[in-house]
């Protein structure tokens, strides 16, 4: 069975988004802030995380470089779910290293989806990408 870790500071959406997974056959792991995921991202060890951005403690994006800077977590697949509509917060995502960026409202349907779409991306895919983006100029 598939862990989920959802990353997230809404009690009401981390609930939908639970119960959802839940029933497309997940198992879901909560945390409610980003030094709350990183904790369960060590000990829980999941197949993939769906982070916010903004969030208390530790935002989506420093959760995220915190996951790929660690040799132990570094391969986990990530995706940002964020309310927030700029352009430059996807492109921050991505440098950070994200598999996958979407945009809240989003059923927890659709999110299973995605979420499956991601975990078949082959590993030398992901870090093709990688390191095409550490190639890059920084943002």
């Amino acid at each position: 069975m598939t862990k989920v870790l959802l990353v997230d500071d809404n009690p009401d959406l981390i609930d939908g988004l639970r119960e959802g997974l839940l029933n497309q056959g997940f198992e879901v792991v909560v945390a409610v802030n980003g030094v709350d995921g990183l904790e369960h991202c060590f000990l829980d060890h999941p197949d993939c995380m769906v982070i916010d951005i903004k969030m208390p403690e530790l935002d989506g994006h420093q959760l995220v470089r915190a996951v790929r800077g660690d040799p132990e977590t570094a391969n986990i697949p990530l995706l940002i779910l964020t309310a927030l509509p700029q352009d430059n917060q996807q492109l921050s995502g991505f440098a950070a290293g994200v598999d996958m960026f979407l945009r809240k409202p989003l059923t927890a349907y659709e999110l299973a989806e995605h979420i499956r779409a991601m975990l078949l991306l082959p590993s030398d895919e992901r870090n093709r990408r990688f390191k095409a983006l550490a190639e890059e100029e920084p943002l």
